[in-house]
C-alpha cells in the first residue's frame, strides 16, 4: 500500500473570530515584528477583513470571520486541549 505524499503550500490561512482579530494582528505585528498588510476581501463573502503576513516565500493570511462561533463548535477549555496534546504525543 502506498503512503500518501503531502507537500506544504505557500499560502496558509487562519480563521479568527472577530473578538480576537485585532489582538491577533497586533501579536504578529508588535510582538513578533512581522510586516502585516491589510488586503482586499471583496472576493471572500465569509471574511470581513484579512491581513497578510509574509515569511520568506510563505504568506500567512489572518482572516476575520464575524460568524465564527456559529460556523464552528465551541472548543474545549485550554487545560483539556493541552492534556489531549500531551497524551497524543506520548
Amino acid at each position: 500500500m502506498n503512503k500518501p505524499a503531502f507537500t506544504a503550500g505557500l499560502n496558509i490561512a487562519m480563521e479568527i473570530p472577530k473578538a480576537q482579530y485585532e489582538a491577533t494582528v497586533a501579536f504578529y505585528r508588535d510582538t513578533l515584528g512581522f510586516e502585516v498588510k491589510e488586503d482586499d476581501v471583496s472576493y471572500a463573502p465569509t471574511v470581513s477583513r484579512t491581513h497578510s503576513v509574509r515569511f520568506g516565500p510563505n504568506t500567512l493570511w489572518l482572516d476575520c470571520v464575524d460568524d465564527y462561533s456559529r460556523r464552528h463548535p465551541p472548543r474545549p477549555p485550554a487545560q483539556l486541549r493541552t492534556a489531549r496534546c500531551r497524551t497524543a504525543w506520548m
